[in-house]
C-alpha cells in the first residue's frame, strides 16, 4: 500500500472513533437528562419509617388499620375469652 492510503485511513478510523464517541456521549446524556426529568416529576420517597414525613404520609393508613384491627379484636373477644 501506498504511503497516501495509510494516511487516508488513519484519518478515517481517527474519524470513526470520534464519532462513535460523540454518539456515546450524546447517548449518556440524552439518558441523564430523561433521569434527571424523572426525577423532578417523582420526588423520592423517604426511606425509612422512623422519618417524620414517612410517618405523616403513612398515618391515616396505619390509624384506619389499627381500628379495623381493635373492631376486629372487639367482635371476636367472646372467642377469645372462653
Amino acid at each position: 500500500m501506498s504511503p497516501e492510503s495509510y494516511i487516508l485511513l488513519m484519518i478515517s478510523g481517527w474519524l470513526l472513533v470520534s464519532a462513535a464517541m460523540l454518539w456515546g456521549m450524546l447517548r449518556l446524556l440524552k439518558r441523564h437528562q430523561l433521569e434527571a426529568q424523572l426525577a423532578e416529576d417523582f420526588p423520592a420517597l423517604p426511606a425509612s419509617p422512623s422519618d417524620p414525613v414517612w410517618r405523616r404520609q403513612h398515618a391515616p393508613r396505619r390509624a384506619k388499620l389499627r381500628a379495623r384491627a381493635q373492631r376486629t379484636c372487639q367482635q371476636h373477644a367472646h372467642v377469645l375469652m372462653s
